[in-house]
């Protein structure tokens, strides 16, 4: 399955769940004429099901219903402040097709109900049918119709998805083609027209009438066969849009007349590769003497690969132009590139992954969309007729249009945002499955590997990244002031412990361990009557409990809890009391919790990859006037070498696994955003304060899909190249109520790129470093003062140089677990506010991320 152009990115996910994609309704003669005569192969990697269906009066009916929880990050689709929901979806589907021998009949049917559980103004009902028949004149003619029905809704996100509408935009679609195709031993043709007529709803209190039209299109395609495995084409299309009423709300006229012209070549050069590709003319008229005509390039094309008998890729590139009522626009240009994976695990489960990036050009004016968008899903039948689905989407429109709103700090991306989805469906197919002797049959060779190795004792050397933060808290005078702090540095440590594993498994063991660190976060305002403080983070012990299981390769995965206690010096005064200062250097506890992996080298040597969150109790400073209450926080990723004493060598596993070639995966991450600020504070009647601090906080959690390609050199040197599309929640943020300033900054979507090197396996394990670059949103506020005109409410997209290590051990043969950690180091960006008593401040970002992630080799 494509993605979609629509942005309706939903129901997209409840479609790619449910095992069909709403078709397109058909724009152009040749395509209709295309769709009829060789319509598209269902592919067996995803669509085992349809081997069979129901028989009646020679059809063939496979009716199919589902229900699918859907969670939506940002169900509005807005830049920030984004409001989240839970959409409980059932959806059911009836379609048949005749059996006869000569000529054809099918019908298909459904409809989709979607309910929301907080914004139940979003609530939607969708429903359509279609018919189509072919009548064979002979064994080289036939002619073709149908006709369709549907009833459907604009999601949010869309440029003509008013959000100040009630609800989202409904409309109704009455469409109908017929043509004709022609067979010969080298030519061939094919030629037919469509009608289509689109209907809006209004959306209190926006109206849509001036939405409404009608497509008329004709056109013909004339091939000609090379040979058994190449063809060659040209075709020409037609069309006429009309719109119901002569002038828009913006006073333009939409009517216009199109058309496009393409040379296109056909291949299948073998059973694994089908593919098509065609460049041509596009050309648009319209009415309205203020538009010109669009006269450019257009493209298209597709390519489905069976990589291998369980794996299916495929790849999309389309040009379109479309129609669009934002004013001064006569309409936009749609350039997509898409690709998609399929890949069956066993018969029973089937795992797909697909990315999209689309440019949508408006004419006339220069405002530009991008759309870039990734999906990881899983079916699993526990038998022939149920199936349960799991399926992550993240979405990212990335616009040009830039508004300075009420003052010149307050720059905004207003059209950008970005939206994550998770979903669980469950549905069933309600006919008959022919599932085949390979239904209950494994995936491939099982991986065979070593005995249990990690009893008894052990002892290593760590170096840690770690990353503090600090959440402060008080009431000062009449203000309720709170602020949260942040700041990383590299420490080093030591660990020992022991451990049994049973039945060469399951691992129960305990752990001590101590490191030495100076991490340090500080604040400081030269204002007499504003605090300066500091935290420095001193020596640490502790000990946990682990528990874990050992993978047949040998690695150790494991999960642990435990104590600690870390000495902290805090220092914290009022600049005009220094007397007045709280000054303490003590121990504190700290509940500490994580997980990790552990790698075999040589002989009993192995290698750790560890990360923890620390939470520890509160500090509570005494300034005399009032109390300071400290929360501490950290974050730590560990690279460790140890010892196994007793384990001897390693017997290497006997199943080898290649890491080379394509992969894809979904990944979740924990990370620690911080900010260092300095800038100078302007207030009435004193002289200006110098402003500095470690600003951050350790509240925040991603979700992305990443893909990726590698190499494996001399048998096992690893060089790779990766993309990543995820989206966050992380942020940090400092309040004060009621007078004072509040601040905040948000990480929004991520998109980026790496290099990664390492060393392979020959049992599939995998150590890695990381070098790349990371493209993020942030969104920052700052407010001052009782005039909300002055308001900074501002977006900046910095380029960051990520770098990091990670470590990925096989599951299966060919399924692996990643834990990945990185540190990205922003570009600075800088505003000064337009209040009278202005403020003019630099904000340089910088992230911590650990990722736990499963992906999938072909």
């Amino acid at each position: 399955m494509s993605f979609q152009k629509s942005n309706s990115v939903m129901m997209l996910c409840v479609r790619v769940i449910s095992g069909f994609l709403f078709a397109v309704f058909i724009q152009s003669a040749a395509q209709a004429a295309d769709e009829q005569i060789e319509p598209q192969k269902e592919s067996e990697v995803e669509r085992i099901e349809s081997a069979d269906a129901l028989h009646l009066f020679n059809l063939m009916i496979r009716p199919e219903a589902s229900l699918s929880a859907v969670y939506d990050s940002n169900i509005f689709a807005t830049r920030n402040d984004e409001l989240s929901d839970l959409i409980k979806v059932f959806q059911a589907r009836l379609k048949a097709e005749s059996d006869w021998q000569s000529h054809q009949l099918g019908f298909d049917m459904g409809g989709t109900i979607g309910i929301y559980d907080k914004y139940n103004n979003e609530d939607y009902e969708d429903y359509w049918g279609r018919v189509n028949t072919q009548i064979d004149v002979s064994d080289k003619a036939n002619l073709f119709g149908g006709l369709g029905y549907a009833v459907d809704h604009e999601e949010r996100g869309s440029p003509r998805s008013d959000l100040v509408g009630s609800g989202p935009t409904t409309f109704k679609s009455r469409n109908a083609h017929a043509g004709i195709a022609l067979a010969g031993e080298k030519l061939g043709l094919r030629a037919g027209g469509t009608i289509e007529q689109l209907r809006y709803d209004n959306t209190l209190p926006i109206t849509n009438e001036d939405r409404n039209r009608d497509i008329l299109g004709f056109g013909a395609r004339l091939s000609y066969r090379l040979n058994s495995h190449y063809t060659v084409y040209v075709q020409g299309i037609s069309d006429v849009r009309d719109y119901s009423i002569e002038f828009d709300d913006n006073g333009f006229r939409r009517d216009s007349r199109g058309h496009r012209a393409d040379v296109g070549f056909l291949a299948t050069p073998s059973d694994q590769i089908k593919a098509e590709l065609y460049v041509g003319h596009l050309l648009q008229r319209y009415d309205d003497s203020r538009f010109n005509n669009v006269n450019t390039v257009g493209f298209g094309g597709s390519i489905q690969y069976r990589y291998s008998p369980r794996t299916i890729w495929s790849a999309q590139l389309d040009r379109t132009l479309e129609e669009t009522t934002i004013s001064g626009a006569s309409g936009y240009l749609y350039s997509t590139v898409s690709g998609k994976v399929e890949h069956m695990v066993t018969p029973r489960i089937t795992v797909s992954a697909a990315v999209s990036a689309s440019e949508a050009d408006y004419q006339e004016i220069s405002r530009k969309d991008r759309y870039y968008a990734a999906m990881m899903g899983a079916r699993y039948y526990p038998t022939a007729n149920l199936f349960v689905g799991a399926e992550y989407r993240v979405q990212v429109r990335d616009s040009n249009i830039t508004q300075t709103v009420n003052n010149d700090a307050n720059i905004q991306f207003s059209d950008d945002y970005s939206r994550s989805q998770a979903f669980l469906t469950i549905g069933a197919l309600l006919h008959p499955v022919n599932t085949g002797p390979m239904w209950d049959a494994p995936s491939g060779e099982p991986i065979t590997g070593t005995d249990g190795r990690w009893t008894g004792f052990y002892a290593g050397i760590q170096t840690a990244h770690e990353a503090l933060s600090l959440l402060t808290s008080s009431t000062r005078g009449s203000n309720t002031d709170q602020g949260e702090f942040a700041d990383s540095k590299l420490n080093i440590g030591l660990f020992a412990g022991g451990g049994y594993t049973f039945e060469n498994s399951l691992y129960l063991g305990i752990e001590v361990e101590g490191d030495r660190s100076n991490t340090k976060i500080s604040h400081s305002k030269s204002k007499l009557t504003s605090h300066t403080q500091y935290v420095t983070r001193q020596d640490s012990f502790g000990g946990s409990v682990r528990v874990g299981y050992q993978i047949p390769t040998g690695a150790l995965l494991y999960t642990r809890v435990g104590l600690v206690r870390t000495q902290f010096d805090t220092y914290v005064t009022i600049n005009n009391a220094p007397e007045n200062a709280f000054i303490n250097g003590s121990y504190i506890n700290g509940m500490r919790y994580g997980l990790g992996m552990e790698i075999p080298l040589l002989y009993s040597m192995f290698a750790r990859f560890d990360y923890t969150h620390t939470k520890y109790d509160t500090i509570l400073a005494n300034l005399v006037t009032h109390v300071e209450s400290f929360d501490l926080r950290e974050d730590m990723f560990r690279f460790g070498l140890g010892w196994q004493f007793g384990a001897g060598e390693t017997e290497p596993a006997t199943t080898a696994i290649d890491v080379a070639g394509p992969y894809v995966g979904l990944q979740l991450g924990h990370g620690s955003l911080r900010s260092v600020l300095t800038g100078t504070h302007n207030e009435s009647g004193i002289p200006p304060s110098t402003f500095a601090g470690d600003f951050g906080g350790d509240v925040g959690a991603t979700a992305g899909v990443y893909l990726g390609y590698g190499y494996v050199f001399q048998e096992y040197l690893y060089i790779g190249v990766e993309a990543e599309l995820e989206g966050s929640s992380s942020r940090w943020l400092h309040n004060r109520f009621p007078s004072g300033r509040n601040f905040s900054v948000d990480k929004k979507e991520t998109w980026g790129g790496t290099l990664r090197v390492g060393y392979a396996f020959e049992n599939g394990t995998l150590l890695y470093g990381r070098l790349g670059g990371a493209h993020t949103r942030f969104n920052t506020l700052w407010r001052k003062g009782g005039n909300r005109l002055n308001d900074v409410d501002r977006d900046d997209r910095e380029l960051g140089i990520r770098y990091g290590l990670g470590a990925e051990v096989p599951i299966t043969v060919s399924s692996f677990l990643r834990l990945d950690y990185t540190f990205t180091d922003y570009g600075s960006y800088s505003f000064t506010t337009s209040h009278a008593n202005q403020d003019t401040m630099q904000f340089h970002n910088k992230e911590t991320l650990a990722r736990i992630g499963m992906g999938l080799r072909f």
